[in-house]
């Protein structure tokens, strides 16, 4: 029976992509598992800190609600952040893609001058 996939030790097999690696996360109180691309696993830590305590900042202001709750609260806090900072990205290119015409027609009228 022919198999059309390359086969493993032909030169035009791809070479194996790095292994995920596995982790594990604390975020309220709860360990999560993880797979992570190799190399992320301090900024994996990292943001679930982060995610750690925005949730406990979170559940402090609301103590009495159900932890499904506390965590899209902290979904919505957080996706407001990121489109807020999104939104400035935005404005700073404009600014400078503004500013890099202006630089380009002074260059211009300069050469030209």
């Amino acid at each position: 029976m022919a198999d059309d996939a390359p086969d493993a030790a032909s030169p035009s097999a791809e070479p194996a992509a790095p292994r995920d690696r596995s982790l594990r996360v604390r975020v309220l109180d709860k360990e999560y598992p993880l797979r992570v691309a190799p190399g992320a696993e301090e900024a994996t830590y990292r943001i679930a800190k982060g995610v750690d305590e925005r949730m406990r900042q979170i559940r402090r202001a609301i103590p009495y609600q159900p932890e499904l709750t506390v965590a899209v609260m902290t979904a919505l806090a957080m996706a407001e952040e990121v489109a807020t900072k999104q939104a400035e990205i935005d404005r700073l290119r404009r600014a400078i893609d503004a500013e890099a015409a202006a630089l380009d027609r002074s260059l211009g009228d300069a050469l030209e001058g």
